[in-house]
C-alpha cells in the first residue's frame, strides 16, 4: 500500500501488475474470524491503492476484471455462511439497515482525504479494519478511473 501510494511515475507499473493476482485472493478471504477480516481488509486496501495508481498513470491492468470482482464481492459485506438457517433475504435486509446510501456517501471521501501527502491512510481504526470500507474506497477509485477514461 505505502509503496504504491508513493509512486510519482509509472516505472514500476508492470511489477505492480504482477502483485494483483497475489493480492486478490487475500481480499477474497471469507469468514468472520478476526484474522480473516484483517487479511481481507489489507488486500482491499492494497487494491484501492493499485486502482488509484491505474487512474493516476492511465494504465488498466490485465487483471482488472479480478479486481472488480473482488471489490464487488466485498462491497455488500456478504460472506458465505455454513449455517443453513440464515437465508439470503435476511442478509440483504441486515446490510440495508446497516448503512444508508446517504451515510455511505459521506463516509467515503475522495482519495485525497483518505491519504495524506506522505501516502499514509487517514482513517479511523474501525474503518481501517473494515473490508466493506476498503471495498467502497476501491469502488470510488474505480468510478473515478471510469470517469477519467
Amino acid at each position: 500500500y505505502d509503496f504504491v501510494t508513493n509512486q510519482t511515475e509509472g516505472t514500476y507499473m508492470f511489477n505492480l501488475d504482477g502483485l494483483i493476482p497475489k493480492i486478490c485472493p487475500l481480499a477474497h478471504e471469507l469468514g468472520e474470524e478476526e484474522r480473516t477480516t484483517h487479511l481481507c481488509s489489507a488486500g482491499l486496501q492494497a487494491l484501492s491503492s493499485l486502482v488509484w495508481f491505474m487512474g493516476e498513470f492511465s494504465h488498466i491492468s490485465v487483471e482488472f476484471d479480478n479486481v472488480v470482482s473482488v471489490v464487488l464481492e466485498n462491497y455488500g459485506g456478504l460472506s458465505k455462511s455454513s449455517s443453513a438457517g440464515v437465508n439470503q433475504d435476511n442478509k440483504i435486509a441486515a446490510i440495508d439497515k446497516e448503512l444508508s446510501p446517504a451515510e455511505a456517501e459521506t463516509r467515503i471521501a475522495s482519495w485525497t482525504k483518505i491519504v495524506d501527502d506522505r501516502g499514509k491512510a487517514i482513517v479511523s481504526v474501525e474503518d481501517a479494519k473494515s473490508p466493506k470500507f476498503w471495498s467502497r474506497v476501491c469502488l470510488h477509485n474505480l468510478a473515478k478511473l471510469a470517469k477519467e477514461a
